[in-house]
């Protein structure tokens, strides 16, 4: 495979990829192949070769159709008349094609799935994390729509032909990783796979700046930094603070006491001004990484020659969850949490049993003929963050938040984010930034 950046060659291999993978995809096709050479070049050897081509097609074809969007559940129009307006609208403005389904999955992620098809047609299939339409606005959920849409646009060597191709090859890659023996052969192509995958991360971060600036021109720079830091706030509020909260009552829970998309509806409500700003604060500082294809809040923030625009700028009423899909949102909530709980039941039974081993064994200074002391309740004890030596230390920490607070009670906004800014440098220069333990 080429190792060329140049979008030439990297159409090229992203066709050779498809090619290899039809002919590897079944044992059978090969073994046909190579009972020609045993057979005289007459009708029986062409048959045989296209017996070989349609096998290769046919395993290929339904290799693909394990990749495409199947997670979640399918909206239709007359399910969620208003997200299917909204969709509608973002795809007039943006000028690209429909899509054919609309997904809603778990996460917080959005994306446009297109996975081609040999034998069948290809549909575009939006993909909505639950958790997105929760803590975010319509607004704000129709920009990132079609930001998704844009990234996926585009003809045969486009940056959009192979943003879709790229994801393709990437479900492929994780499928083929714990597939059965059938498809050993299209295994090895597991390392080319990512290669190619590797290579494109570049020219496609720069289309994320292409696509964020166009967008700007429609809609205003300061309209899309808004959402963007929203959006990345929201991400960090749930991912640093919701969930490890929530994922601790295991500890003390032999099952949740309540599913956590419930849970996320009312922590994205009753979220404080404070742990908003530290939240932006903490994707502000996220560190840029050439390797991600998905450029850093400050990166496109700059691009963008805008600032981060703070809570009190971004607060929303509704989410675009109770907003769009209203009567639905109810059962939503409680299909999302059944699906979120048959994917973690057993991590959470799992660390349950292993709270429960640790609460129960004596520590080694305790004296085992002494009568045994009644231990804390677990609920009671206050998380605390792990400091590895090399940090600046949790007396650092403290002061940096204690300082924060006391601007965020003189009303003075820019300085507690600066000090809430500070306090995220010092969490993630420990190497613990995200960690806590009871």
């Amino acid at each position: 495979m080429s190792k060329s950046g140049s979008s030439i060659s990297q159409t090229a291999n992203v066709i050779a990829l498809y090619m290899w993978l039809a002919i590897t995809s079944s044992v059978v096709a090969p073994l046909v192949l190579i009972t020609t050479f045993f057979t005289e070049p007459d009708l029986t050897r062409l048959g045989l070769i296209c017996i070989a081509v349609l096998v290769a097609l046919w395993r290929f074809d339904r290799l693909l159709a394990h990749v495409e969007a199947h997670e979640g559940m399918t909206l239709n129009s007359e399910q969620s008349p208003d997200l299917h307006k909204l969709i509608d609208k973002v795809i007039a403005r943006t000028e690209t094609k429909s899509v054919a389904e609309v997904r809603i999955a778990l996460g917080y992620g959005i994306a446009v799935v297109q996975v081609p098809r040999p034998l069948a047609r290809s549909k575009r299939t939006l993909v909505i994390g639950f958790e997105l339409l929760q803590a975010i606005d319509a607004r704000t959920l129709a920009i990132l729509i079609q930001h998704a849409l844009l990234a996926n646009h585009g003809g045969i060597g486009s940056l959009g032909w192979h943003h879709r191709h790229r994801t393709t090859l990437l479900l492929l890659a994780a499928y083929l990783g714990a597939s059965g023996p059938e498809r050993a052969l299209a295994r090895m192509l597991l390392p080319f796979l990512r290669q190619h995958a590797q290579a494109m991360v570049s020219p496609l971060r720069q289309s994320v700046f292409r696509i964020d600036r166009a967008l700007a021109k429609k809609s205003g720079a300061a309209v899309i930094a808004k959402a963007l830091s929203l959006a990345a706030t929201q991400d960090h509020l749930l991912s640093e603070f919701f969930w490890p909260s929530y994922r601790r009552r295991a500890d003390i829970e032999a099952l949740p006491a309540y599913l956590p998309h419930a849970g996320i509806r009312l922590a994205v409500q009753a979220a404080t001004p404070q742990e908003v700003r530290r939240a932006l604060a903490r994707a502000l500082m996220a560190k840029s990484d050439d390797a991600a294809m998905e450029p850093t809040l400050r990166e496109r923030l700059e691009a963008l020659g805008e600032k981060p625009h703070f809570e009190d700028e971004a607060r929303f009423e509704h989410s675009a969850a109770t907003r769009l899909l209203q009567e639905r949102y109810a059962e939503l909530i409680s299909r999302m949490d059944q699906a979120w709980l048959s994917e973690n039941k057993l991590a959470w039974s799992q660390q349950h049993a292993h709270a429960q081993a640790e609460s129960t064994q004596p520590s080694p200074e305790q004296d085992l003929t002494a009568p045994p002391k009644t231990l804390a309740p677990r609920r009671t004890r206050m998380p605390r963050i792990e400091v590895e030596p090399h940090s600046p230390g949790l007396d650092t920490v403290n002061e940096a938040f204690q300082r924060s607070n006391l601007h965020l009670a003189k009303g003075s906004t820019s300085d507690a984010l600066k000090e809430a800014e500070r306090w995220a440098a010092a969490v993630a220069a420990s190497g613990s930034a995200g960690k806590a333990s009871g």
